[in-house]
């Protein structure tokens, strides 16, 4: 079973709560066995029987195209997270350059 964890398009490149939220779970993922793949385009998701599939935030909903039907249509899990994280992480991990120096301090 693969583990797909679907973000924003400029998730690898610009840190949020969003991206903070599916790093954690890809590391959870991870040390419990599963395949976990983290991804920013839905077009880069093959579902396939038993797999689960996360969309995260979902104010970006519109980014993920026919994921759902796809998933659907495979047998697959599909798991919608709206945008949650806990902002003492956000501030301590998120931020950069003179904010987070400040967050830290």
């Amino acid at each position: 079973m693969t583990v797909w964890l679907v973000g924003r398009r400029s998730g690898g490149r610009r840190l949020g709560g969003d991206q903070l939220q599916i790093e954690e779970s890809a590391r959870f993922g991870r040390t419990m066995g599963y395949d976990v793949r983290v991804v920013t385009r839905a077009s880069a998701v093959l579902p396939q029987t038993e797999d689960r599939v996360h969309l995260f935030n979902i104010q970006r909903s519109l980014d993920w195209g026919d994921l759902p039907e796809r998933t659907l249509a495979a047998g697959a899990r599909l798991l919608v997270s709206p945008l949650f994280h806990p902002l003492e992480t956000y501030h301590r991990e998120g931020r950069r350059g003179l904010g987070r120096l400040l967050a830290q301090v």
